[in-house]
């Protein structure tokens, strides 16, 4: 089966979107898709939908016979700012159809012939220039427990080549596992798609749910990615608690006149005997070509299992229900080796008793994942293994048969499997006919779809139908992974305040403090902020400005991971109330996250890029680079430095009306430590309301917000 594609995908949506790249990238934008059928019309369809919220903006086929060779043109709108999948499929696997997406004389997608049973392609009609997506990886849906390295497949959707990035993934809610400076050899150009391995640390999976979050920062050394609403791909996995091996199943359709059977059957029993401890085998007996006293003994069962797979010719024999199907003599070991070395999220347990001549059994499906499927068959039959004659019983010269079907036993429909609830069937029995030997008697269990035949997993039991007590299939569990721990970790973060700035010695003045302004408890245990630290201070550091509140913030979500009280010196950096470093105690060691800082007064700000801690070097947020969305801070003076723009006075992230109505209540107040006091020289005057007015109608970026 061939495909060309690039992979399905989860992507996160963030509410943090740069709003230049989003103005530069408006409006809607008219494209032409564009279909020419192959000789299989019927065969053909596909979509185009939005890759980050699932729209559909078109669909299309599949198409009349009459339709075959026809081109059909379709004309839609596409937002600018949407990330656009593109997919078109061949149910006939040989992808004859042409097409193509365009606008003008820009083509964003075109293929023709040969393309498999589907093509997957990505796209934007409004390129930025750095835009590197995550489209999918190497982990599946279902994982077995273990460690694992990341390989993540990425499609440069900006103009810009790319040379390196950072790549980051995570595991549900624990640290951040990063590779800084990756360098893309060859580099990625416009459009093209390349694969990476992140082989820093495994991801260890142990039993359970488990998203697993991969992104890419950092572009090129400094370069944000523009587009930040199809960045980050979340690839949910279940991880079975335990696991097994898949017994094989081999259901042969076989009989006692058949001459090709008998020439057929020695090579395949002996093949089978190779493998045995790998498989349950089940062989059914025809009414045709002759005699076979074991389809006569069971005609019923028999009959069931032919028409099941709608057999119309021996020998014949079908591998786990639909992997494959053919002559017993296209079979090689490695068709069961293949199977048996796929690990399988299910196994069984048979108790057995014996009464008399009659065996009871009881059977419990033990699910280690959900299995969502709605058309399963819980099958238990008997087999008995060999029946021997002592003269050929029919026309083709056989006298021993192996695994020869008895008796079905069960039939059980199931419901959906829900890992770890086991299911148990005891109405299961079997009395011994007088024409079987007891001894040779085993029990085969197997559960299979009836939607499409495949069995998902299977066991034959090691001794005497009625005797088998707690046997199974051989269960494995994984190794539990050591827990991620979070630890103190200093911060080091750096912020000027627009109203403390003093343009002459480009530093902040320290007013509040040698007046004695400054509380010894941090101030932000009121609304609209509600921290219930207990920072307090007995001697503040002769260079404190002020409180300032310092977060630390999830790098996928921008959730609140852990906040601190700090006290802001005069050169923006940020002190513990013992003069140290700020320290975060609810943080993994060497993990990324975003930084935010937060005022009394001045608006707030969320750092633009992930920062690992402990961080060695600062992180500058005076550098309007270093800060998340637009206009945030603002430049002060005639120097270099940008600062917290002034006027948040009621903390809210909003600079509005409200916020003069504070001042205004507060105007002419002297000697006091107030929010409305935005030049923080102790007295509200008319020098706070010029620092409030020309930032009125500023709004922080959504996460910042209150």
């Amino acid at each position: 089966m061939q495909k060309i594609f690039y992979s399905l995908v989860v992507i996160l949506c963030f509410s943090l979107i740069n709003q230049d790249t989003f103005a530069q990238c408006s409006g809607l934008k008219a494209v032409v898709v564009s279909i020419t059928t192959d000789n299989t019309p019927a065969q053909n369809s596909g979509s185009v939908v939005d890759a980050v919220t699932g729209s559909v903006y078109l669909n299309f086929g599949p198409y009349a016979f009459a339709d075959k060779n026809k081109t059909f043109n379709y004309n839609i709108n596409l937002p600018n700012t949407a990330t656009v999948l593109f997919s078109i499929y061949d149910t006939g696997g040989n992808g004859g159809a042409s097409f193509s997406v365009t606008s003008g004389s820009d083509t964003y997608v075109s293929g023709s012939g040969n393309w498999g049973d589907e093509y997957k392609r990505y796209f934007t009609t409004c390129a930025v220039e750095y835009d590197l997506m995550v489209y999918d990886s190497n982990i599946k849906p279902l994982t077995l427990g273990g460690e694992y390295y990341v390989v993540g497949y990425v499609q440069n959707l900006g103009s810009k080549s790319i040379t390196k990035a950072d790549l980051h993934y995570r595991k549900d809610n624990g640290p951040v596992v990063s590779k800084f400076a990756h360098n893309f050899t060859p580099p990625i150009q416009p459009g093209q798609t390349t694969t990476f391995l992140h082989n820093i640390k495994k991801w260890c999976a142990d039993g359970g749910d488990h998203d697993i979050t991969i992104w890419a920062s950092n572009l090129n050394g400094t370069n944000e990615d523009q587009r930040q609403d199809n960045d980050k791909l979340i690839v949910h996995t279940q991880v079975p608690t335990a696991f097994t091996y898949t017994t094989v199943l081999v259901e042969e359709f076989t009989q006692a006149s058949c001459g090709p059977c008998a020439s057929q059957n020695p090579a395949f029993n002996a093949l089978l005997e190779t493998v045995k401890d790998k498989i349950a085998a089940i062989k059914y007996h025809t009414w045709w070509p002759g005699y076979d006293p074991m389809y006569n003994e069971n005609t019923p069962d028999n009959n069931t299992r032919i028409g099941y797979y709608n057999v119309n010719g021996v020998p014949h024999v079908e591998l786990q229900g639909n992997v494959k199907e053919g002559s017993p003599s296209s079979y090689t070991a490695n068709d069961f080796n293949d199977i048996y070395n796929n690990p399988n999220s299910m196994a069984f347990e048979v108790d057995e008793t014996l009464s008399g001549s009659t065996a009871n059994i009881s059977v419990t499906v033990k699910p280690f994942a959900d299995i969502n499927l709605n058309n399963l068959h819980l099958r238990v039959m008997i087999i008995e293994d060999p029946v021997s004659y002592s003269t050929p019983p029919g026309t083709n010269g056989e006298t021993v048969f192996p695994h020869v079907l008895r008796k079905i036993v069960l039939d059980q429909t199931l419901p959906p499997l829900t890992a770890n609830n086991n299911l148990t069937y005891s109405t299961a029995s079997y009395t011994f006919p007088s024409y079987v030997v007891p001894s040779k008697l085993r029990t085969v269990v197997f559960i299979q779809d009836d939607s499409d035949k495949a069995v998902l997993q299977s066991y034959v039991t090691p001794n005497q139908t009625g005797t088998n007590v707690d046997v199974g299939n051989t269960i494995y569990y994984p190794a539990n992974c050591p827990p991620d721990v979070t630890t103190d970790v200093p911060v080091k973060v750096k912020s000027y305040l627009q109203g403390a700035f003093d343009a002459n010695t480009s530093e902040m003045r320290t007013t509040l403090l040698a007046n004695n302004m400054l509380p010894t408890a941090q101030p932000f245990n009121t609304t609209p902020w509600n921290y219930n630290g207990t920072e307090t201070v007995a001697n503040f550091p002769t260079n404190t400005v002020d409180w300032v509140l310092i977060e630390v913030r999830d790098p996928v979500s921008y959730a609140l991971v852990d906040q601190k009280a700090g006290l802001l010196q005069k050169d923006g950096t940020v002190l513990n109330v013992d003069g140290n470093d700020i320290l975060m105690n609810d943080v993994f060691a060497n993990t990324v996250y975003y930084l935010a800082i937060r005022s009394r007064n001045h608006l707030d700000i969320l750092g633009a890029r992930l920062v690992s801690l402990p961080n060695v070097n600062t992180y500058d947020l005076t550098d309007p680079n270093a800060v998340a969305g637009t206009n945030q801070v603002v430049k002060l003076g005639n120097t270099s430095i940008y600062g917290m723009r002034a006027g948040d006075i009621n903390g809210d992230g909003y600079i509005t009306v409200a916020d003069y109505n504070l001042y205004s209540a507060n105007a002419s107040k002297i000697n006091i430590y107030h929010p409305s006091d935005l030049n923080l020289d102790r007295n509200i005057t008319v020098s706070d309301f010029n620092l409030y007015q020309p930032n009125s109608s500023s709004i922080a970026v959504s996460q910042m917000r209150y």
